[in-house]
């Protein structure tokens, strides 16, 4: 494979993951899509799942809350270009972890 497909690659594993997540939370927690999504800290596994919501499911919620925005005329586009663009590099990033965190277990199990 080449580099950019190698890179494209890891960064669709990052949003998708990042969009599972966060379905998965809203699901659990019975929120609707148009809040922004709940946090708790109260105690410390909430707050290790909180982390963990912020750190991997951040770049779907960040553009979630971003495109409406966008939509009523609140966020001018070079703003939302220049959150994809964080966004992007953010699920690069949880993506290539994912990655390895998946074949580190393959390893374990095998």
């Amino acid at each position: 494979m080449s580099t950019l497909a190698l890179v494209l690659f890891a960064t669709a594993c990052g949003f998708t993951t990042a969009g599972l997540l966060s379905s998965v939370h809203r699901l659990a927690l019975g929120e609707a899509e148009t809040r922004p999504v709940g946090l708790s800290f109260a105690s410390p596994p909430a707050m290790a799942w909180s982390l963990l919501i912020c750190a991997l499911a951040g770049p779907y919620l960040a553009l979630a809350l971003a495109w409406p925005s966008w939509r009523r005329g609140d966020l001018a586009g070079r703003h939302l270009l220049a959150l994809a663009a964080v966004c992007a590099v953010w699920s690069f990033c949880s993506g290539v972890f994912v990655i390895e965190a998946g074949l580190m277990i393959g390893h374990l199990v095998a």
